[in-house]
């Protein structure tokens, strides 16, 4: 079915609206890494929180990021007493991470917050609409 006929407006308009709309999301994920300042420090803290201990190689994974991009966020991090790298003490060649005090007492902040973002987003949309928006959400997820 054209998009005209769908939505009322012609191809263009459509997808001037869907770009409005994605820029609208990426300033309330901005308020979230207000105090981050680099992409991805946020979900390295988040899942070091879940996992407690990692290596480099494993976070790489994670993130999805090169080796290289994984040095630089945890060059930041540790810079920011986030984290600590260290030797694992059962073998010797591999390096491990995890969260120091400070990169906890941040995760859990971040945790909480995100929660507190996300019930007020379906709060404003109420039940149905937050449905409608988490199915969508999982339909383009598998594009």
């Amino acid at each position: 079915m054209p998009i005209e006929r769908s939505y009322g407006m012609n191809k263009d308009d459509f997808i001037n609206e869907i770009a409005n709309g994605l820029s609208e999301i990426s300033v309330l994920r901005e308020k979230l890494e207000n105090t981050i300042l680099l992409k991805g420090e946020n979900v390295l803290i988040s899942y070091l929180n879940e996992c407690k201990i990692s290596t480099p190689s494993a976070l790489a994974s994670v993130l999805d990021v090169t080796p290289a991009r994984i040095a630089a966020i945890l060059r930041s991090l540790e810079k920011k007493d986030f984290i600590l790298r260290g030797i694992d003490i059962h073998d010797k060649r591999r390096v491990i991470v995890k969260l120091t005090e400070k990169g906890t007492e941040f995760a859990e902040k971040l945790k909480r917050d995100i929660e507190k973002h996300s019930l007020s987003l379906f709060e404003s949309l109420g039940e149905n609409d937050a449905t409608e928006f988490l199915r969508l959400i999982k339909k383009i997820s598998e594009c």
